[in-house]
């Protein structure tokens, strides 16, 4: 189903937003659609710059261009300084050797080529050469200038830049070679000054580092000198200081730090021995609390004596025991046992005394020397203070020294290496192709010109194209069309080339025209373009109407007569052909079809369908209910025409197009048609289509194909809105095929 736009159309809407190209102007088939139409204008172009492709190269000079390479290799120099001046294992970064190019194509290095070759006295380099053209050129200029003798650096100048713009200096690739090419009109001239400029490249290059060697040996001299006394003065503070300070340094460290080291090794030491001593004391003291005859106190003592007697206190416990048990506690030789038992217990408590008295003494001893040691260590840490204060600024002038004998090592190293450059000055740079004169010529190149005046025509063909389409603000595709009005569009009908509506035959009677008194009711069946369906019904043509057709089914018209008016906003766009046409295809498929020539000012339809009538549309508005006697028929398709003839000159045919007449005459056409066709003026014609627009249910708009502009349908339309409501879409009329 077709979607039909129904937007109201407003009458201040600027053409200007129209698209110049239309929706295709993005797409490949719009692009070529614009060349298609425009291809005599792009071929002009393109012949035209043929044409001046072939004068520039007939009258361009023959050059010839020889080549010289050079390598730039950063490790030939490396084995005369350690000191890698370029980059990391002698490789050259890409924006050194673009660097190296552009001094090769400096004015300097030319400037030496000129004077070793005497290029100034050459007259290639001096005169003015060039094409015709440029010769012509350059006589229009000195019309306009003063003309004086060139002075000498004038003409230097000009050998300058002749070199200059013959010259052509190029990296290849990512390599590190250098190409240069120089283009002369002699093939062994252009040879020898490309050959020049490697040298006076490589010279030049010699000559720098051997003159920046030289400044920086000079440079070196001196700042050595100053160097070595700054140097000499920094140390000397350090020596100096260290005697106020009374700082004395060996391999180790200061002597005031390795005695305190071994002090803290005393103390530790020393910690340890009087924990010792007075655990042994503490436990002396509980074995004299607790007794010797206890076994583990008596264990810690770690005495043999003390050991011995117990195990003989011990023994004899036991046996004082058995011979209690045996004889009783009162037996003599128990007796003497208990004495002899007490006699070791007094022994041994003697024994414990002596050992306490021992450990007391050494724990004494022992706090003595810990007691001395941290004197020691607190009178040591005093004066280490001093010398930490007093080392912070010794490390200070030691780092000052240490920094001025290494810049001075460093400037000393420079300096041997500068002498070394000076004496065997290198370079990176070295010959690998020699220029030798060239047997062809390298310009004008032919295929190049004609490549580019090819290219230059297509693009002004290409731009007078679209210049053109820009300029014109027709219509030329379905999408413009849909874009611009916001309807549908059923298609674009192709042009009928030698089929017009015939103009033979009378017009309007009672102008002089001979009045037919029996005319014949059938319609002229010949070969006019009002019935092209039914001659070719399979064409793109007929298709697009039967468009119409499905379209007006769809419209909200289905099971009720369909009254459907033709119009155009211009004369000659083809609407009274498709209305002709329309109607013919309709009645072919079996309906009842009504078409009706509503131009009562021209009759164009009537004149191609019944050129005979002597009456019609007026007369059957007079009489709305004897329509049939007013009626032609086309024999093949049952097609009913009523025509528009009348026996007076129309005036007023708004009027009666509007009419109660009218109205009354389209009532009783539904009753016996299915389609009613009406075709009318245009609309800047007339005010006909306007008058009858109520009485119409769907308007056809005809616009024809790059002739009616947006300005023309927007003024017609902006005139009969009530036309633009109705309106079942649009047909692009006469389009090339």
């Amino acid at each position: 189903m077709l979607e039909l736009h129904r937007n109201s159309f407003r009458v201040d809407q600027e053409i200007n937003q129209a698209p110049p190209f239309g929706d295709r102007s993005l797409s490949l088939s719009g692009f070529l659609a614009i060349f298609r139409r425009n291809r005599w204008l792009v071929i002009g172009c393109l012949v035209l710059a043929w044409g001046i492709g072939g004068t520039v190269y007939m009258t361009s000079p023959k050059l010839y261009t020889s080549k010289a390479r050079m390598m730039l290799d950063a490790t030939r120099s490396k084995f005369l300084s350690s000191q890698q001046a370029s980059a990391p294992d002698g490789v050259l970064d890409a924006m050194t050797v673009e660097s190296q190019v552009e001094v090769v194509r400096s004015e300097g290095v030319a400037i030496a080529v000129a004077k070793k070759l005497d290029l100034a006295n050459d007259p290639d380099f001096t005169s003015p050469g060039g094409s015709p053209v440029a010769t012509v050129i350059r006589f229009v200029v000195g019309l306009f200038t003063e003309s004086s003798d060139p002075s000498e650096s004038r003409v230097s100048r000009a050998a300058v830049d002749n070199l200059l713009e013959n010259l052509t200096v190029t990296r290849v690739g990512l390599t590190y070679v250098i190409e240069i090419s120089f283009r002369a009109r002699d093939p062994k001239k252009a040879a020898i000054i490309a050959n020049a400029f490697s040298d006076a490249y490589i010279a030049g290059q010699l000559e720098a580092k051997y003159s920046e060697a030289k400044r920086a040996a000079d440079w070196l001299r001196e700042r050595i000198a100053e160097l070595r006394q700054e140097s000499f003065v920094a140390e000397s503070a350090v020596q100096d200081f260290k005697s106020q300070n009374n700082i004395v340094d060996t391999k180790q460290g200061l002597i005031s730090e390795q005695q305190l080291g071994e002090l803290n090794t005393q103390f530790v030491l020393v910690q340890g021995q009087v924990a010792e001593a007075k655990a042994r004391l503490d436990r002396v003291n509980v074995v004299m609390t607790e007794g010797v005859t206890n076994a583990a106190v008596a264990d810690t003592l770690k005495s043999e004596v003390i050991n011995r007697m117990r195990q003989q206190y011990l023994d004899m416990q036991q046996q004082e025991a058995q011979l209690s048990r045996k004889y009783g506690r009162e037996h003599g030789a128990a007796v003497n046992l208990r004495n002899v038992m007490t006699g070791l217990e007094r022994s041994m408590a003697d024994e414990v005394s002596r050992v306490a008295e021992a450990n007391k003494s050494d724990y004494q001893i022992a706090l003595l020397r810990q007691q001395a040691i941290t004197a020691n260590v607190n009178t040591l840490i005093k004066g280490e203070a001093l010398t930490r204060k007093a080392q912070v600024t010794l490390r200070q002038l030691e780092s000052t020294a240490l920094s001025y004998r290494a810049i001075f090592d460093s400037f000393l190293q420079k300096y041997v290496q500068s002498n070394q450059q000076t004496s065997v000055p290198s370079t990176e740079a070295r010959v690998i192709t020699i220029a030798t004169p060239p047997e062809k010529k390298s310009n004008p190149k032919g295929g190049i010109i004609l490549g580019i005046a090819s290219a230059l025509g297509l693009m002004a063909g290409a731009a007078a194209a679209f210049g053109r389409e820009a300029l014109d603000r027709t219509f030329r595709s379905i999408e413009s069309v849909e874009s611009t009005l916001r309807v549908s569009c059923f298609g674009a009908l192709p042009f009928v080339a030698g089929r017009k509506l015939r103009r033979s035959g009378p017009k309007i009677l009672g102008l002089g025209q001979p009045k037919i008194d029996a005319p014949a009711r059938d319609l002229d069946p010949g070969e006019s373009i009002a019935r092209y369906v039914i001659n070719d019904p399979f064409s793109r043509f007929a298709e697009t109407l039967r468009t119409i057709r499905v379209a007006a089914d769809h419209a909200g018209l289905i099971g009720k007569s369909k009254v459907i008016g033709v119009v155009s906003a211009m004369p000659e766009e083809g609407a009274t052909t498709i209305a002709a046409n329309l109607a013919h295809l309709v009645a072919h498929a079996g309906n009842h079809v009504l078409l009706i020539d509503g131009g009562l000012r021209d009759a164009g339809l009537t004149r191609a369908l019944a050129p005979t009538a002597a009456t019609g549309l007026l007369d059957a508005i007079g009489r709305p209910e004897d329509t049939d006697e007013f009626f032609w028929q086309d024999a093949e398709t049952g097609l009913k025409f009523l025509p528009a003839i009348t026996q007076e000159r129309p005036i007023h045919t708004a009027e009666k197009l509007s009419s109660l007449g009218m109205d009354l005459l389209l009532k009783k056409a539904k009753e016996n048609f299915d389609y009613i066709i009406i075709d009318l003026p245009p609309l800047t014609k007339a005010v006909d289509a306007r008058a009858i627009s109520p009485l119409i249910e769907k308007f056809v708009f005809v616009v024809e194909w790059r002739k009616t502009s947006y300005d023309e349908v927007i003024g017609a339309l902006s005139t009969a809105p009530m036309v633009y409501e109705k309106m079942l879409g649009v047909v692009l009329n006469k389009a090339a095929s």
